[in-house]
């Protein structure tokens, strides 16, 4: 490949993601951090009955499913994945969980263990003081280096697409922010 070609083919990405030029820092790798309200499925607990297997399984089910959500995102906006790594900071939490239709209630029976509550497939509360349902979310992290420099406007809207895909995994993921470098 020449040298022209090579570099109008770098450039390609940038033009599919926009019709205008990307505004902010140029970088091949960004770190978004979302918070996010988790999927059963990244949680564990010793009742695996509600789809809580293990801390092993939780860890590798979101490694699997950002991975699954990025390279869907770089798809979709006809970016190739080639050369595309995608790392994961998330703690598995050990939560043990009550049905939506279960009061907060059951949590006062003199039990020091705190519930969560779970609402279509998501962890999305946990029982606080005075039975009152308090909001959860914990951090979520997302490393993504590629292999091209992408500019950090380009970035956030990847970051908002990934979040769509996640959702559609059981999550709810919000306020990201990114960091981008080369």
């Amino acid at each position: 490949m020449s040298l022209p070609a090579f570099f109008f083919a770098a450039s390609l990405p940038l033009i599919v993601l926009t019709c205008q030029a990307g505004t902010g820092n140029v970088g091949r790798t960004a770190v978004i951090k979302y918070i996010m309200a988790p999927a059963v499925r990244y949680t564990y607990s010793n009742n695996v009955t509600q789809g809580q297997i293990s801390e092993s399984y939780a860890r590798i089910s979101i490694q699997q499913d950002t991975e699954d959500a990025v390279f869907q995102t770089l798809r979709k906006n006809n970016l190739p994945p080639n050369g595309v790594t995608v790392g994961v900071t998330y703690t598995p939490p050990m939560l043990p969980l009550i049905a939506p239709t279960v009061n907060c209630d059951a949590n006062a029976a003199g039990t020091a263990v705190i519930l969560y509550i779970v609402t279509e497939g998501t962890v999305q509360s946990k029982c606080g003081k005075n039975s009152i349902a308090d909001a959860y979310s914990l951090p979520f992290d997302v490393t993504i280096t590629s292999p091209i420099p992408i500019f950090e406007s380009q970035w956030k809207f990847l970051a908002a697409q990934i979040s769509t895909e996640m959702t559609k995994k059981g999550s709810k993921l919000v306020d990201p922010r990114i960091t981008v470098s080369n």
